[in-house]
């Protein structure tokens, strides 16, 4: 009795020990790419899969804070899609990277200090669940 109950009490703690998913956000790589003139603008993603399981299908959105949202007339989001407008879905391998960017977005005028921290990037399963966010901090200018 007693070697069953330490061979269950074993069994169940090696379960949790097996291969996870583990999908973070690059902070180093990702980034906000400005041009020179200040009126356009793109997002850069690196994502990276720490864990050993591939994961599911993913898609992106990028939020905006209140004060981009008025520099863009209002929008609340853009999401990382294909021509037709759809999620533009992804997978990542288990201990591999993915690096996604996104559409041109020009404004009148915006500054480094204006995006600094005032966009989020979110990336979601297919059943909507939330498995990572991260601020872009970093800011480059372009020519």
């Amino acid at each position: 009795m007693k070697r069953a109950l330490i061979f269950s009490l074993l069994s169940f703690f090696l379960a949790g020990c097996g291969p996870q998913l583990s999908i973070v956000i690059d902070n180093e790589q990702t980034r906000i790419f400005l041009n020179e003139e200040e009126t356009r603008f793109s997002m850069y993603v690196r994502f990276e899969n720490d864990g050993q399981l591939p994961s599911p299908e993913l898609y992106a959105i990028f939020a905006f804070s209140d004060s981009i949202q008025e520099k863009l007339g209002g929008q609340e989001s853009l999401l990382f899609a294909n021509r037709d407008g759809e999620p533009e879905f992804f997978q990542i391998d288990g201990g591999k990277s993915y690096a996604i960017s996104s559409d041109i977005i020009e404004v009148d005028s915006i500054t480094t200090n204006e995006l600094k921290n005032q966009i989020t990037v979110k990336l979601y399963n297919t059943d909507d669940e939330l498995l990572a966010e991260q601020v872009i901090e970093t800011i480059e200018i372009t020519e």
